[in-house]
């Protein structure tokens, strides 16, 4: 091996007339080399599941909400049909005073959590 294939400070440090240390050498980096690329694999197959894994959650998630809407729909159509306005106006009360009660916590635990994390 020659070496013009090392770097110049390598070559600084080794003795030119030490062949077996270059070699050693050589070999270290191309060592080095493979274990950065097996590395750099097995983050990119990382990610590649984190992002399936999120596609399929999302997909799911969506077909849940779908799903719970279609049966809310349903609730309401029967409700009319069988003349129980009453009946939607309370499930709307309830409907507004849980999702205000949820907003109020989620914007408090926000509030909370960036609070936490500036001190």
């Amino acid at each position: 091996m020659s070496s013009d294939i090392l770097p110049t400070a390598q070559t600084a440090e080794v003795p030119a007339d030490n062949k077996a240390t270059q070699e050693l050498l050589v070999l270290r980096e191309n060592h080095q080399f493979d274990y950065s690329m097996a590395m750099l694999a097995a983050q990119e197959r990382d990610r590649q599941a984190e992002r399936e894994h999120l596609q399929s959650f999302c997909r799911a998630s969506n077909r849940n909400w779908v799903i719970a809407g279609c049966f809310v729909l349903a609730v309401m159509m029967a409700s009319f049909w069988m003349g129980k306005e009453q009946f939607l106006l309370e499930c709307l009360k309830y409907l507004v005073f849980a999702g205000g009660g949820g907003g109020v916590g989620y914007v408090y635990g926000y509030r909370r959590r960036r609070l936490e994390n500036i001190s």
